[in-house]
């Protein structure tokens, strides 16, 4: 008798700690399961907030955190380059890092033009045969061409390549910094047509160029990609991908916008291209209006048109990568250069500014006591550089 008692004793005791076991762990995970949801409730209430209020938060002035004396003068311009920015004017080029001059190299030039990738400034003044090529110490190179230079752009790793005329004959030449000679290709103008735009990958392995050629009188435009990787071995003159959909609208606007997509833009249509061993058109569009600049970001491309408004002279239309239209609006401003500053439209001319979100919110809109040259967006949305005859100010608008 009492050993059955003892059983009975130990069943209900098993029985009784099982029960507090799984009800422990229930209450356990009921608890973390509502800590969990709080938290992520939590998370995405801060991001919606984050995201408003970066989106329609508007500013009303600028707070200057730094001046940089510098004697720039109004032909200077400034690109970002390495941690800070570059100067460069028909006299010469610096690279600023703070307020510290690392660099200052002298040139006498007609027409500066400067392209940056990567770690990497090339400059060379149009129509002459020089390249210098910069990093952030100084010079690393400097190529000599063929020809006369019409455009040149630099990768990721030094290599610059450069559209190069000659009476009827054009040359497209790409260098090692070293200034070794990597290609030389020749187009005839009365074969392939007149090249007016190309653009370099960031790898420098491709090239698109935009010719027009005139054929029995009439005028048409060919899009070729040249490939000089081993893709393009075997090829005949490596062109991998022709388009001809342009028909007889020119097409002054080329670019890769990424390292996989290439922008291109004519008179009344806009494409754009999936790039690699096998380029295909992505997507595209008619466009009604007359283009009259056109701006651009690894995400966007900006198209500014004349507006019949004397209130409002300009309209801005953004359209993502996919062609789809995700901003139009009007400008009253009258600026001289656009630019996106991040997800934000930055327009200015010498005493104005303005700053509008994708959203079309307005969110700076400011006049500056003296003039300026230039406004430089640097990492956050509301830091920029503005340039001046004599100084640079490091700015936080707020």
């Amino acid at each position: 008798m009492s050993r059955q008692l003892d059983r009975k004793k130990k069943r209900l005791r098993r029985q009784n700690s099982n029960v507090d076991w799984r009800d422990t762990l229930k209450m356990f995970l009921n608890k973390t399961s509502f800590r969990v949801g709080i938290v992520l409730v939590c998370a995405v209430i801060i991001g919606v907030a984050v995201y408003f209020f970066g989106t329609y938060r508007k500013y009303n002035d600028v707070d200057v955190n730094e001046v940089i004396k510098v004697k720039s003068g109004y032909n200077s311009e400034f690109v970002p380059f390495g941690n800070f920015v570059s100067m460069y004017s028909r006299n010469g080029i610096s690279y600023l890092d703070g307020s510290d001059i690392v660099w200052n190299e002298s040139h006498e030039m007609k027409n500066p033009m400067v392209d940056t990738c990567g770690d990497y400034l090339a400059i060379t003044d149009k129509n002459t045969n020089d390249i210098f090529i910069y990093d952030e110490e100084g010079e690393a190179g400097k190529v000599t061409t063929t020809y006369p230079i019409v455009k040149m752009q630099v990768a990721e790793q030094g290599v610059v390549a450069a559209l190069l005329k000659d009476q009827d004959v054009s040359y497209i030449e790409m260098f090692d910094k070293e200034g070794n000679m990597l290609v030389s290709h020749k187009t005839l103008l009365m074969e392939n047509g007149y090249p007016i735009n190309f653009s370099l990958s960031d790898d420098g392995e491709q090239i698109v160029v935009s010719y027009v050629q005139i054929k029995n009188g009439s005028i048409a435009n060919r899009l070729a990609v040249y490939d000089f990787s081993s893709t393009g071995d075997g090829e005949k003159n490596r062109v991998i991908a022709e388009f001809k959909q342009y028909k007889d609208q020119i097409v002054p606007f080329v670019e890769f916008v990424s390292s996989s997509r290439v922008a291109a833009i004519g008179e009344h249509m806009m494409t754009t291209y999936s790039m690699g061993s096998n380029p295909k058109i992505k997507d595209e569009i008619k466009i009604k209006d007359e283009i009259k600049q056109v701006f651009y970001s690894e995400d966007y491309i900006g198209l500014v048109f004349e507006n019949d408004n004397e209130k409002y002279p300009y309209k801005v239309q953004v359209y993502d990568m996919s062609l789809d239209l995700v901003l139009s609006v009007r400008v009253n401003i009258d600026f001289s250069d656009i630019e996106f500053a991040g997800d934000n439209i930055l327009m200015y001319n010498s005493t104005n500014a303005q700053i509008i979100s994708k959203k079309g919110v307005r969110k700076f809109d400011y006049k500056f006591k003296k003039p300026i040259i230039k406004m430089v967006p640097l990492g956050d949305d509301n830091e920029f550089l503005v340039a001046r005859k004599n100084n640079i100010q490091k700015v936080v608008l707020d």
